[in-house]
């Protein structure tokens, strides 16, 4: 299973064992690999918020809940950071799929997500899910 994003125009994609990576005006967005669904998917968010920026604060965050296309809980955390390098924004986007916890991560530079913010969510919330070869319901186990 595997999350799955409708990149418009400008995003360059490439795939590696850890993922999805797209990049456009400098901004960089992760789909990770799924993970076991935890008791608190916000300590998990807020986990990825300061991933692999030793030393970040978070100077301000948002907390949305919404509802994906194809109906599935999304959280989607925003914050501004202070690192080593100057202010960084991350937007981080928790996505509850039945037992699992699907995750997206971008990053870029603050007036960039401001200025794309309306474009990011469409993205975001327009996620939908492969679940490859597995049924996902009880008919196809059946052939119906």
């Amino acid at each position: 299973m595997r999350l799955v994003l409708d990149y418009p125009a400008g995003w360059r994609v490439t795939h590696d064992e850890g993922g999805e990576r797209a990049e456009r005006d400098g901004a960089v967005l992760r789909v990770e690999p799924s993970i076991a669904l935890p008791a608190d998917v916000f300590v998990v968010g807020r986990r990825w918020l300061i991933a692999d920026l030793p030393g970040a604060a978070l100077t301000s965050s948002r907390v949305t809940e919404h509802t994906t296309r194809d109906g599935w809980p999304v959280a989607i955390l925003e914050a501004e950071l202070a690192t080593d390098n100057g202010p960084r924004g991350r937007v981080v986007a928790l996505y509850r799929l039945l037992d699992h916890l699907g995750v997206v991560r971008l990053d870029a530079a603050p007036a960039w997500l401001a200025a794309e913010r309306a474009a990011n969510g469409a993205l975001l919330l327009a996620a939908g899910v492969d679940w490859g070869d597995a049924p996902v319901a009880i008919a196809q186990l059946w052939g119906g």
